[in-house]
């Protein structure tokens, strides 16, 4: 029976369904209606990402696109429609989500907790025993910044440092309230921050970087293409004296990035070995053995811009006209400048993941995720 995805075309989705493709089932991808053919944008999407072509030319054949409403209760679909295709549904991944920091709580909510509900709705008229894959973020945690962060740990004791946050937190609530009430097969992801190294196209889905380096260099007005030569991020800072730009944060801090590949490969390894219990989702992070240091995203932005960024604890004394635009600019980014927490990867260790092969985040890997074709 076909899977049905929400978020296909998104930055995890794009890079989760190869892995659909290859095991040749038939995919039932949900898309928001009045944007583009599913199938045109799948193939862009995919080919941007580097996914072998015999896997791209298998679109058309192997994925059929459903236009919903994920803020409707019926989603959009007539009472018919509905029906059908819970009927065809062997399992379910919900992808879809609103990820803007600093998003309205209204809209946030709506898509992330209020879509939710509406696509277990969905769930529950499918065939009994239905696996259901959701999504959920690691930042559930909140405003926790220190310590060691536990897969059953969702108690929001810390607050959170945006309404971003919190309405994944309220989803991650509402999925295992349904999951028990349904005695439902539920499987719980929370990925850390997903990146990429190659460089966004417009038109494709975002990299976390690239939208910071490009919201530095809108609000700064400085150039983002970094210094002439190898645009590989790899070469020397420029000589000479850059600007210098304080940024308040802490001395320390890091932020758990992870390749938006490896977090793909991570989640359809995991699908292929869990059996969660019903009514108990089983709960996973999905997170790098390595901690990126925040101090290193900012020196990457850096580079690009031809400045020379710098955490100072503390608010930035006398700051400049630019370190004031650069406040801004990185107002989304500011809370987690604080963070030293790590997160415990008990159910990749459980199930023999938690190997130490996923790319460095390394200053060469951030800027190339920063650049933009």
């Amino acid at each position: 029976m076909p899977i049905v995805i929400t978020g296909a075309t998104g930055f995890l989705g794009i890079h989760l369904l190869p892995y659909l493709l290859e095991s040749g089932q038939r995919i039932i991808a949900l898309t928001r209606r009045g944007r583009p053919p599913v199938h045109e944008r799948l193939v862009r999407c995919l080919r941007a990402s580097g996914v072998p072509e015999r896997l791209v030319r298998a679109v058309p054949d192997q994925v059929r696109g459903v236009p919903v409403d994920l803020n409707r209760e019926d989603l959009g679909l007539t009472p018919g429609e509905f029906e059908k295709l819970a009927a065809q549904a062997g399992e379910f991944w919900h992808l879809a989500g609103h990820v803007g920091l600093n998003a309205p709580a209204r809209a946030l909510h709506r898509t992330n907790v209020t879509g939710t509900g509406h696509l277990l709705r969905l769930v529950a008229a499918a065939a009994p025993g239905v696996r259901v894959h959701h999504v959920s973020t690691a930042f559930v945690a909140g405003g926790r910044s220190s310590g060691a962060v536990r897969e059953a740990d969702l108690d929001g004791a810390h607050g959170f440092e945006n309404a971003y946050e919190r309405s994944k937190f309220e989803a991650e609530h509402y999925v295992r309230r349904w999951t028990a009430e349904q005695r439902a097969r539920v499987v719980v992801y929370r990925p850390s921050i997903l990146v990429g190294d190659r460089p966004s196209e417009i038109g494709t889905p975002s990299n976390p970087l690239a939208e910071l380096a490009r919201a530095f260099g809108l609000l700064t007005g400085m150039p983002s293409d970094g210094p002439p030569g190898d645009r590989s991020g790899t070469v020397a800072e420029p000589a000479g004296a850059a600007p210098l730009v304080r940024i308040q944060g802490r001395p320390g801090a890091h932020l758990n990035l992870l390749p938006v590949e490896a977090a793909a490969r991570l989640m359809h390894e995991l699908a292929r070995r869990l059996d969660p219990v019903p009514g108990t989702p089983s709960t996973c992070h999905l997170t790098h053995h390595q901690e990126t240091p925040v101090q290193a995203v900012f020196e990457a932005v850096g580079f690009l811009h031809g400045l020379r960024i710098r955490l100072v604890p503390g608010p930035v004394a006398d700051p400049t006209e630019l370190e004031r635009l650069a406040a801004r600019a990185t107002r989304a980014f500011a809370p987690y400048a604080g963070h030293r927490r790590t997160y415990l990867r008990t159910t990749l260790r459980d199930h023999g993941l938690d190997r130490h092969d996923i790319a460095p985040i390394d200053h060469a890997y951030l800027v190339r995720g920063m650049r933009r074709i």
